[in-house]
């Protein structure tokens, strides 16, 4: 198994991907070792490796652990974007249905045709999609509190917190909780390079 470990580092304002609510504590978290990463080479953090299954179980438990932490500051609010989707499973009248109106009935109007139902993917999952995709837009999640967020984006296994001035969290208090068992390194960056700016001179 891939050791799992945990880094954060505390991020100015002037590093932040976008605006913090005045007296917020911005904060990046991530897991290592990191797959390699121009981004995060450029940024300067140095412990890159290949993860395997049970690191990526590893992760995900994290975040899910994360969510759950930030949300003792309020109710997990998805802001942006617009969710995510995925086809629900069709019933097998609706199976037949659209093979009948897809098949047998080739020039019937499209109104005849059967669209897939949707479901929204999981809060967890919205986040984990933008976590390793980088052609998707931001996703960031309220909780409650004017100012505390959880933002993932660019592809990077990184999460974006914004601590909000009565968050029920210290930042040292929510990193160790975090992390579990897992060893906790601070580990500041050049924060800027990992969310599509040029890095800081």
């Amino acid at each position: 198994m891939t050791r799992f470990e945990l880094h954060w580092g505390e991020v100015p304002a002037a590093q932040w991907p976008g605006p913090l609510v005045p007296g917020a504590t911005g904060l990046a978290l991530w897991p290592a070792p990191v797959n390699p990463d121009a981004c995060f080479e450029a940024a300067g953090f140095t412990d890159f490796g290949a993860a395997d299954p049970a690191w990526e179980s590893e992760a995900e438990a994290w975040l899910d652990r994360l969510l759950a932490l930030l949300a003792q500051d309020g109710p997990p609010a998805l802001q942006g974007p617009a969710p995510l989707m995925q086809p629900a499973e069709r019933s097998w009248w609706r199976q037949a249905w659209r093979a009948l109106a897809t098949g047998w009935l080739r020039r019937a109007p499209e109104s005849v045709l059967v669209a897939d139902p949707v479901s929204v993917l999981p809060l967890s999952t919205q986040l984990w999609e933008c976590l390793h995709w980088d052609g998707l837009p931001p996703c960031e999640v309220a909780f409650g509190r004017a100012g505390t967020r959880l933002q993932a984006r660019d592809g990077h296994l990184l999460a974006w917190v914004a601590l909000a001035p009565d968050s029920t969290w210290t930042p040292e208090a929510l990193v160790q909780a975090a992390a579990g068992e897992a060893p906790l390194h601070q580990t500041p960056l050049q924060w800027t390079a990992l969310w599509g700016a040029a890095p800081a001179a």
